[in-house]
């Protein structure tokens, strides 16, 4: 049997939910399918349904009304075959789809640790809605749980075990929490911040092995540093993967981390386009390869390939990468390069300091709030941004991504014309991003004399 469709979208995550809803929402006249192999959920809440912060599944999305609402046909199933050169696609029930513009956002999958034990019953990953159910039915009360990766995943999961009353050490590898968001700076604050909530924190200790039982679980693991941590539970946070089977057997180029797409999400392929974290990408900085596997990034490209498939011309610029995450109260957040980052990329920068609260001193629950802003030397442009506080990061985050992606000059960020309030701000005279890029212009001043 065969099927024509105007538009087919492959995937239902948030990169391929934006793509049907935004082709649709263009171009009402145009026929579009979308196929899924599970309900949409929203992923950067998984972690807080195992703390009891949330309901178990209150993260699933309920679109299946608002989808049909506005003619989008969805499909449950797989896509097993592409044929770029026929326009066509088969699915896993052997139904045959003709298609005039295909957009595949597949996604990722968790990356696991090699060697054995990694598929043992008690070890765990936090990717889908089933992970949840997964570790909720298997853990008892007081078992002893090892988080492997300390990024914004690893972080919140080993929180909210802890808040749920386990026992948890959490591993990172390199010397630094979130070691892709913060620069050295605000890595002991992250840290202090764990180890205050309860958690155990190993940096600089990659997993030498598991060591599994005659029961076939992981009961111990050996750490690099020759430290032996007992678990009941361990769950892997180590980042992600691209799914790439279907372009790779359609002939579509791909690279590691992705299958490569130009600003407008065109693949090698003729009227395919791919969003989201399948996608091979570069940073809006530097224009290098760069990871930018954040729900944010995908929405943005799903967008943008919709509209070209429709007709339009728009452009997705780069990943900024602006997040944010909470450490037992504490917010930490970032946008653009890390001041590492940049000496990487070889880009001279001067960075600035700004410190203030996030309401007036004489306010009980008055707190701190840091900026640091990283600017290129050589045209004072705002490359990167970290904000530490306990209230109103995001929003400065978001700034801070917008000043990057206008690429606004340092004397432009210190005349930031801002509000203040009592409750929620510093004192108007004390903006940290004001404060910041003032320090910033400062340094800057002072190394030309």
């Amino acid at each position: 049997m065969t099927k024509r469709t105007d538009i087919f979208v492959v995937g239902t995550g948030p990169s391929g939910m934006a793509a049907a809803r935004t082709a649709k929402s263009r171009r009402p006249d145009l026929a579009v399918t979308a196929i899924r192999r599970e309900r949409s959920y929203v992923p950067c809440a998984l972690p807080y349904a195992l703390g009891d912060e949330i309901p178990i599944d209150s993260y699933l999305k309920d679109e299946d009304k608002l989808l049909a609402s506005i003619g989008i046909e969805v499909l449950e199933g797989q896509v097993e075959k592409i044929e770029p050169d026929a326009h066509a696609l088969t699915l896993d029930d052997g139904t045959r789809w003709e298609y005039g513009k295909l957009i595949v956002a597949t996604g990722a999958e968790p990356l696991r640790l090699p060697g054995p034990g990694s598929d043992a019953p008690n070890v765990f990953t936090v990717r889908t809605p089933a992970d949840i159910h997964r570790i909720v039915d298997y853990r008892k009360k007081g078992m002893r749980v090892v988080v492997i990766g300390g990024g914004y995943i690893g972080i919140e999961v080993a929180c909210m075990m802890r808040r749920a009353g386990h026992p948890v050490e959490l591993v990172e590898l390199m010397d630094c929490l979130m070691p892709r968001t913060l620069d050295r700076e605000f890595c002991a604050a992250a840290r202090e911040q764990m180890e205050g909530g309860g958690v155990a924190v190993h940096l600089g200790a990659g997993v030498e092995r598991m060591v599994v039982g005659e029961d076939g679980l992981v009961g111990e693991l050996v750490l690099s540093k020759g430290t032996r941590l007992g678990a009941d539970l361990v769950v892997l946070a180590l980042g992600v993967k691209p799914r790439l089977r279907l372009f790779e057997q359609a002939g579509i180029r791909t690279e590691r981390d992705g299958v490569v797409v130009d600003d407008h999400m065109r693949t090698s392929a003729p009227d395919v386009f791919a969003c989201g974290d399948c996608t091979h990408f570069h940073h809006f900085v530097t224009g290098q390869p760069a990871q930018g596997k954040l729900a944010t990034n995908a929405i943005f490209q799903g967008k943008v390939a919709a509209l070209n498939a429709v007709g339009e011309d728009r452009t997705f610029d780069g990943f900024i990468n602006a997040c944010v995450t909470d450490i037992f109260g504490l917010r930490v957040g970032a946008a653009g390069l890390r001041e590492e980052d940049a000496a990487q990329a070889g880009i001279e920068t001067f960075t600035g300091t700004g410190v203030s609260r996030d309401a007036y001193p004489m306010f009980e629950g008055s707190n701190p709030v840091t900026v640091k802003l990283v600017f290129n030397r050589a045209n004072r442009q705002l490359i990167g941004g970290q904000v530490v506080g306990r209230r109103a990061v995001a929003e400065r985050v978001d700034l801070i991504a917008l000043a990057i992606h206008n690429r606004l000059q340092v004397e432009a960020i210190a005349k930031l014309q801002h509000c203040a309030h009592p409750l929620q701000s510093g004192v108007p005279a004390h903006n940290p991003i004001v404060m910041a890029a003032e320090d910033a212009a400062r340094k800057l001043r002072d190394t030309k004399h």
